[in-house]
């Protein structure tokens, strides 16, 4: 990707754009029930923010959001220069959602209450329901015995 058409962000707001090696980058979108990651480095200087696991990372590419996650690794380089380079990983935010664990059972109801409940009872508030469809059927039973969010909704 040209560095001129991409640009980060830490913390949802702040530009780090300038401080990436570009030539290490690497995004990969998966629409499967795999995480999407994203990798690269930073060339880390005095003046720069110190990037930590559990921050935000959101990629733009043409102004277009197309990833965003939880800083999950941070590895520090140096390899022969003066200034340390940071090779940080991003999951995508199934990171975020898997926090905690689902135990619980749902019995007679629709797909989109189960996943309602689930989203209020299990995760930081963050996230929506707004594209969960009613499946119009009802389940008949699902027991969820300390499941991860995601796998609990998948």
């Amino acid at each position: 990707m040209p560095a001129d058409a991409v640009q980060i962000k830490w913390k949802g707001s702040a530009d780090i754009s300038n401080s990436v090696h570009w030539d290490s980058l690497q995004i990969s979108l998966v629409l499967t029930k795999e995480i999407s990651k994203v990798q690269f480095v930073i060339h880390q200087t005095s003046s720069d923010p110190v990037l930590a696991l559990g921050d935000q990372i959101d990629i733009y590419q043409n102004g277009m959001h197309v990833f965003g996650g939880t800083i999950t690794e941070r590895e520090t380089q140096i390899a022969g220069g003066i200034l340390p380079e940071i090779l940080i990983t991003a999951a995508d935010w199934s990171f975020k959602m898997d926090t905690k664990l689902v135990a619980r059972t749902y019995a007679q109801m629709d797909p989109h209450d189960i996943i309602a409940d689930i989203v209020a009872s299990y995760t930081d508030g963050s996230f929506t329901i707004n594209n969960v469809q009613r499946g119009n059927f009802l389940i008949p039973s699902v027991k969820f015995n300390y499941e991860p969010v995601t796998k609990a909704i998948q």
